[in-house]
């Protein structure tokens, strides 16, 4: 526990940007556990973003406010501070506040109508979400802007107005941005009906990939798979082709066991039970028998908890591909009688550097595994600022809050604010 006055003295620091003084106080108070009370932790975290997000250039603000989406909440005193302006930068300060609930669509609509700018009018699409916006909402569904496009789709999620359904089939079809057609499709599963599994059915010819997999997300939104989208779902999954094939198999081996997802409009086989199995078995191919990229994905779904998955799971921890048997090993992490042998096979791989180090790296601090601590640490220190913001975000993961307070006195002001806002968020 820090004292008082000392606690006082490093916020004042963090508040105007003295990074050695704030560096040489963490210092002399030391950095065991428990050495940092978790209010001073959220007091610099709040300091130091606002002090970055008060000096940092118009542009530069707007890239810091946008690294805030994970602790909005959190941090909601201080976006409140920056969307008191009129540049790029408030208004994204702006829509993050209304993302985490601090402020209401109202407020936002009068707020924005006073504002110019693309970013602003991204703000005033967002809030749209209420009965009687829908005509100015689906008119910035296929704006110039994809800032305000995404906005306007976010929306139009949210208000599940069946109007805008004919403006979702053609953004989920013909936007430019591949981000956009996402959200469309997220839109068009949260409308449901019959209408929509087969709309979606008659776009999967002409999508991309990554658009298939949004159609598959979308077929397995509750409101679409009990009305036709199981049994889209299990026609996907059977034509085995590319990643999307595997993610339908994993939504179909997800459906619940009331059948709410699969009653009167299931597929050829029968039952939702029926639907499960045929899920969990094809699962259970991609993992044995699919390409390699369909192997990896498919590792990556599946359910360690299903039998025949499970087996499958224990056969690729043993394959001679690297990346796939980590994936595995980090399946099975979830299965209590592996457990300890997970680990020790996730542990010898942590330290390569390369992706099946990450990939393990990353398994240990979800499974909250202590012996990871002194690879982050080392990695505070590392050239690269990506490698040194995600350090700090896994020492946070894994409740080294003293720890990753070191990096709020980093040099770049984007691996600070992303180590201010994981702090923010544990502290909350």
């Amino acid at each position: 526990m820090v004292a008082g006055c000392a606690g006082a003295g490093i916020v004042d620091l963090a508040r105007q940007g003295d990074l050695a003084g704030v560096k040489r106080e963490l210092a002399a108070l030391g950095q065991s556990r428990g050495a940092l009370a978790p209010r001073l932790v959220l007091q610099l975290s709040r300091a130091t973003v606002a002090h970055d997000l008060r000096t940092a250039k118009p542009e530069q603000a707007a890239r810091l406010v946008g690294l805030l989406s994970p602790c909005a909440k959190a941090l909601s005193s201080e976006l409140r501070e920056r969307a008191r302006a009129k540049d790029d930068a408030a208004a994204q300060a702006t829509l993050l506040l209304l993302d985490s609930g601090a402020v209401s669509p109202d407020a936002v609509i009068g707020r924005t109508r006073r504002m110019s700018g693309d970013a602003w009018r991204a703000a005033l699409a967002r809030a749209l979400v209420r009965p009687g916006w829908g005509k100015l909402r689906r008119s910035f569904v296929d704006d110039p802007d994809e800032r305000v496009r995404r906005s306007a789709l976010t929306a139009a999620r949210i208000a599940k107005d069946p109007d805008d359904l004919g403006d979702l089939l053609d953004a989920s079809r013909l936007d430019p941005d591949a981000k956009s057609r996402r959200l469309a499709l997220a839109a068009i599963g949260a409308l449901g009906g019959p209408r929509v599994a087969l709309a979606l059915r008659d776009s999967w010819a002409q999508s991309d990939s990554e658009t298939r997999l949004g159609i598959v997300d979308a077929w397995a939104a509750p409101r679409v798979r009990s009305a036709g989208g199981a049994r889209e779902l299990a026609w996907a999954a059977e034509t085995r082709g590319s990643r999307e094939g595997v993610a339908a198999a994993a939504a179909l081996a997800r459906l619940e066991p009331s059948g709410a997802g699969a009653s009167k409009h299931t597929h050829s086989h029968g039952s939702a039970a029926e639907s499960r199995e045929l899920g969990r078995a094809l699962v259970a191919w991609f993992i044995a028998e699919g390409s390699a990229p369909q192997r990896q994905y498919a590792v990556e779904l599946a359910d360690p908890k299903e039998p025949l998955v499970r087996e499958a799971l224990e056969k690729a921890a043993k394959d001679d591909d690297k990346a796939l048997r980590v994936a595995a090993w980090a399946r099975l992490l979830d299965v209590e009688s592996l457990r300890p042998e997970a680990l020790q096979q996730l542990r010898e791989h942590c330290a390569r550097q390369d992706s099946a180090g990450r990939a393990a790296r990353e398994a240990l601090v979800k499974a909250g595994d202590p012996s990871v601590v002194p690879l982050f640490l080392a990695e505070l220190s590392a050239k690269q600022e990506e490698t040194r913001a995600a350090a700090a975000e896994h020492l946070v993961e894994l409740g080294q809050q003293p720890i990753a307070a070191l990096s709020l006195t980093d040099s770049s002001p984007e691996v600070r604010v992303r180590a201010a806002c994981a702090l923010a968020s544990s502290g909350e």
